[in-house]
């Protein structure tokens, strides 16, 4: 994955606007979302093909995110254990 001009890109091809790569699960379990920057949608189980048709993410692509951010939140602890 790869973060260039506000945009994530996929391994699949696929890519998706994040401002400033501000990436956040909802806190809600019943609500299976991701969004970017302070209210922008960036995934939605229930409506992801409807509102993005061919750029829709597969489950592959959210894996890869998911550890794009693990890795993210890994280096901060990293940055301020020491």
């Amino acid at each position: 994955m790869k973060f260039i001009s506000q945009t994530l890109f996929f391994r699949s091809g696929r890519s998706r606007y994040a401002h400033n790569g501000i990436i956040g699960i909802s806190p809600s379990k019943s609500e299976n979302c991701i969004y970017y920057g302070e209210d922008g949608l960036f995934y939605t189980e229930e409506s992801e093909q409807e509102l993005f048709g061919e750029n829709a993410l597969s489950k592959e692509d959210l894996i890869e995110l998911a550890e794009f951010m693990i890795n993210r939140w890994k280096a901060f602890i990293e940055k301020n254990n020491g």
